[in-house]
């Protein structure tokens, strides 16, 4: 882009979800365009094939959330690890960045897991029915149709 092109930008919007990642909420943006944008530009999406193990070494797929299940909107169902050792276990599979810190995206199952569970013990609200795989949960463009317009009718940095 020229610098004639950044003056051309008047406001920046920078929008932040608690407790809600990039894929959960805009991962499947541009599934239907193999994760192309429409300028043609490669977008960091999911393609469906990604997992995490659970606890016993199971693989665990993302999934497209179906608005008929019950309690979709509040998926998954309980707050994830936030704090620093979570934030580790989700990314990296160990609460120890490894270094360098290349991120797999490979505890979030196996934190969540264990986040249900002191949670129970500390009497946090988990909905009923609530499992560790609900993490891989992932909503539709379908089901988020004024972020995803957004979305797409502006930019996402996914980088």
């Amino acid at each position: 882009m020229s610098n004639s092109g950044l003056a051309a930008i008047n406001h920046v919007v920078v929008l932040m979800l608690e407790n809600r990642s990039f894929d959960h909420m805009l991962g499947f943006l541009y599934a239907d365009r193999g994760n192309i944008s429409p300028a043609g530009q490669p977008f960091e999406g999911l393609t469906g094939k990604e997992s995490n193990l659970d606890g016993s070494g199971k693989a665990v797929p993302v999934f497209k959330i179906q608005p008929s299940q019950s309690n979709a909107y509040f998926m998954p169902g309980a707050n994830p690890g936030e704090g620093y050792n979570a934030t580790n276990s989700q990314l990296f599979g160990t609460t120890a960045a490894p270094s360098p810190p290349v991120a797999a995206n490979s505890g979030f199952v196996t934190d969540f897991s264990y986040t249900l569970g002191w949670e129970a013990k500390e009497g946090r609200s988990i909905l009923t029915g609530t499992v560790a795989k609900d993490i891989m949960g992932i909503f539709t463009p379908q089901m988020l149709p004024v972020l995803s317009g957004l979305a797409r009718g502006f930019a996402v940095c996914d980088q």
